[in-house]
Formats: structure tokens, sequence, C-alpha cells
């Protein structure tokens, strides 16, 4: 799957993956084809309810890493909590993400890839659910990455 962000007024689009996960474990890669200096790619997991209008993490359910600015996201009631994490990403790396729910409870984590090379876990306490790989991106400049499964 190709997700892309052409030129014109600099708002945030999410995308989301078709299938949603709410046990086990699962693994999936982006690629960083094109994006600009204005750039922010925000790559995570959201709950279907996200405004795919809008930055995923603004709408609640959503957790992720923003890879061009090198900070995580979550929210925090009705805020956006952020946090440095994993540095900065380049044109034509390979973004992993691993997405594991706790047999126990439901509880899920997320650990992060740079071609290949763990960036460590970012969280470890995403409440029970079901949750949808998703994009989010600002710009007001030209912006392709690929999705694998």
């Amino acid at each position: 799957m190709t997700a892309n962000r052409g030129r014109g007024t600099p708002t945030y689009e999410t995308v989301l993956g078709t299938l949603g996960f709410a046990s086990g474990r699962h693994y999936w890669e982006i690629k960083l084809d094109a994006y600009g200096h204005e750039e922010d790619i925000f790559i995570g997991v959201s709950k279907q309810d996200v405004k795919l209008n809008s930055h995923g993490v603004e709408s609640g359910g959503t957790w992720g890493w923003t890879c061009t600015s090198g900070k995580k996201m979550w929210p925090a009631g009705d805020r956006v909590q952020t946090q440095s994490y994993g540095d900065y990403s380049k044109l034509n790396e390979i973004i992993g993400v691993l997405l594991e729910f706790r047999a126990v409870d439901g509880v899920a984590s997320l650990t992060y890839f740079r071609n290949g090379t763990s960036l460590g876990k970012s969280f470890d306490n995403i409440p029970p659910g079901t949750y949808f790989p998703c994009i989010s991106m600002f710009n007001n400049e030209a912006t392709d990455v690929q999705i694998s499964l």
C-alpha cells in the first residue's frame, strides 16, 4: 500500500490500515520514499474512530512516533504527551513497527526498528482494544511512503 500526500493546504491527514489487531504479535514496515523539509510523518497505531482529516493523536486513541522529528506521542486525557525517542529518520529508510499484546490482560506495546535495528520499546502500556496501523502526515510538499504488512 502507498500513502501519499500532495502539495496543497498545510494540514494533517491520517491513513489507517484495513486490518485491526486486538491480540498477538504483528509487524509491518514503512519506507520513506519522499518528503520535504516541512514534513511531519507520524507512524503508529490507532483506534478505528480516529478523525482522518487531523493528526491521529489529537483524536485520542493513537500512539506512535514522529519519525521526522524524533518524538513519540500519545494521548493523556485531553492533551497530547511527547517525549524524545528514536532520533530522526532519513529518505529511503525502512521503519519497522512491532505491535505486541500481552495475553494475560490485552495491554499492548510498540517497538520501532530503523533498517532492521531496534530503537527500543517506545510504549508498553497501550490500553486493551483493537488497533490499526496508522500514518499521519502534515506538509505542504509532496510525500510518499510505502507500507508492507
